[in-house]
């Protein structure tokens, strides 16, 4: 007869294989659907390589990759899987061709599973870029008017998160963010939409 504990620890190595199988299966699938939803070439454009968050590599986002060089990837033939996965909303058709990363001066990608359901991230393309009012009034005008939906806007290597978007998601995000005691709450945590 086993122990409580040693069942415990049955059901959690259980559970790690079947998350493993489970990321293996969403890898390949994720996969094939970006080869099918590509709509557009990245071009000169590498703004994924500032902006992203690559764990495997220890990568914070908004920090240079440090294996992009003048002629783009260095590794792009053994990049990791965050790198092979990520869905530019842009090259799969969101926007027009002067909201390409590099050229607006942010890039968006959809994440699922979130707190409020999907939602759009949104990440410098360069340093300081969304410091830019030009740049912040587009991003406001992508989430207010053409997506209809809130942004979570990453700035300046994470020191400061913005949420962007209708003001009646924004207030209702706010009221959701206010029941959890772990999360605080300023104003400055808000765009006006």
């Amino acid at each position: 007869m086993r122990s409580r504990r040693q069942r415990e620890a049955r059901n959690k190595r259980q559970l790690e294989r079947a998350r493993r199988r489970r990321d293996r299966r969403l890898a390949k699938m994720a996969d094939k659907q970006t080869r099918e939803n590509i709509t557009r070439e990245c071009g000169g454009c590498s703004a994924c390589c500032f902006g992203m968050n690559v764990p495997s590599m220890n990568a914070p986002s908004n920090c240079e990759c440090p294996h992009q060089d003048t002629g783009g990837c260095a590794i792009y033939e053994t990049r990791p899987q965050d790198c092979r996965h990520f869905e530019c909303t842009w090259r799969i058709g969101w926007g027009t061709d002067e909201d390409r990363p590099d050229k607006v001066g942010f890039f968006l990608f959809l994440q699922g599973g979130t707190r409020f359901g999907d939602l759009f991230y949104a990440s410098e393309s360069f340093p300081n870029s969304l410091g830019s009012p030009s740049v912040r009034t587009r991003l406001n005008e992508v989430a207010v008017t053409e997506l209809k939906q809130l942004i979570y806007v990453m700035m300046g290597n994470d020191s400061e998160r913005v949420l962007v978007g209708p003001p009646a998601l924004i207030k209702k995000a706010l009221r959701d963010l206010g029941k959890d005691k772990r999360v605080k709450i300023t104003e400055s945590h808000i765009a006006e939409g």
